[in-house]
């Protein structure tokens, strides 16, 4: 069965309002649904932040999956909220919009602690904007020392990974760790194909 094409457009569209317009016409066709469950997942993350769904695509499963309650959390940024936002309304879903941050305490065996801003209102999107800059300034700090530790640790096997060529194509909005060991796989099943090599590679 061929994928309906304005899933396609949700999933794969390059612009929010190329997605959006695909939504509005798949959403033409669907049935209503007669009571949503009482099912709530505020935690989703988009492509803005290492995931495969746009935020047409993010909130077209929550409304798939018969969710009363859809929240956008990426981390480092709230680029995806608008889309989100309207996707969630042309779904007459109720939504939340929040981010997710990584925080210092400086104390304990484990300073490092995700900490996630709830409901966070539009108009103050503008200057939450401003204000997350640094936080992901310093994300590429991080992004870069990670980088460096994996490069040397794969050097010895022929591996070699480049921020410029081989992270970066793979990041929309915001540069975090994840990218790098994403860009690692990629280098690994390139190096030594798909299957068995790979995965005896990584255990010894």
């Amino acid at each position: 069965m061929l994928k309906d094409s304005n899933l396609s457009a949700i999933e794969n569209g390059k612009f929010p309002f190329s997605r959006l317009k695909a939504l509005r016409k798949l959403k033409s066709n669907l049935p209503e649904s007669e009571k949503r469950s009482d099912a709530v997942n505020i935690q989703t993350h988009t492509i803005y932040s290492f995931s495969p769904y746009t935020p047409s695509m993010a909130a077209y499963m929550a409304y798939k999956f018969d969710l009363r309650v859809a929240g956008i959390l990426d981390n480092y940024t709230i680029a995806g909220a608008k889309e989100f936002i309207e996707a969630c309304k042309i779904l007459n879903l109720t939504y939340s919009v929040g981010v997710e941050l990584r925080a210092d305490f400086k104390e304990g065996d484990t300073p490092y602690s995700n900490v996630a801003l709830f409901g966070i209102a539009q108009k103050y999107f503008n200057s939450l904007k401003k204000e997350l800059v640094h936080y992901r300034n310093t994300r590429r700090e991080n992004v870069l020392s990670t980088l460096d530790a994996v490069k040397k640790k794969v050097k010895s096997y022929g591996i070699a990974i480049d921020f410029k060529k081989d992270v970066k194509p793979l990041v929309q909005e915001v540069v975090l760790s994840k990218y790098v060991y994403f860009a690692l796989a990629k280098k690994i099943i390139e190096r030594f194909g798909e299957g068995e090599k790979s995965c005896r590679f990584l255990i010894e």
